[in-house]
């Protein structure tokens, strides 16, 4: 029953802790997940209280949205004016809970439309 919500909806599937951790194993089978723990990520700073948010924003920023050989994360894949506006967001003195919106915005709709539909017509799911 759960697990028919996950077809309703990207956000049902994020919501649920079982739904989103099938996703994520199915994401490490496919060599694609970063761009869920990017989401995930950006969700986390947004729950952040406000003293933390510029020290995790700058880890996030490091991990998934710089071209990084030391980083154990994969560079998401944004395209360079989404780059440069969540580098001018944090790159203020407060960065705020919506610092990442916009490139949340086009990684979530990057996954809706490819590897969610995959998972959902997947032996996993």
């Amino acid at each position: 029953e759960e697990a028919q919500k996950w077809a309703e909806s990207f956000t049902a599937l994020m919501a649920s802790k079982q739904g989103s951790a099938l996703y994520h194993e199915f994401l490490q089978l496919e060599f694609s997940n970063e761009n869920l723990e990017f989401w995930q990520a950006v969700e986390d700073y947004k729950n952040s209280k406000p003293k933390d948010m510029a020290a995790k924003a700058q880890q996030i920023y490091k991990d998934f949205l710089t071209v990084n050989q030391s980083s154990k994360k994969q560079q998401v894949n944004l395209d360079a004016e989404t780059r440069s506006i969540t580098l001018a967001n944090i790159q203020c003195n407060n960065p705020d809970q919506h610092a990442f919106d916009r490139a949340q915005r086009r990684i979530q709709h990057m996954m809706e439309r490819d590897s969610y539909q995959r998972f959902l017509k997947s032996e996993a799911y």
